[in-house]
């Protein structure tokens, strides 16, 4: 049970990581696109 608990965390932590990772990435690209149209 201890180690299935644990996994259970891991998987919760890592998939809350990605979606941090995720939400950056959005935010770099609009920043990259809006810098993109300030340049043109």
């Amino acid at each position: 049970y201890y180690i299935v608990s644990n996994m259970t965390d891991f998987a919760n932590a890592t998939s809350q990581s990605l979606d941090q990772l995720n939400q950056a990435e959005n935010k770099l690209t609009t920043m990259l696109w809006h810098a993109g149209n300030i340049v043109q």
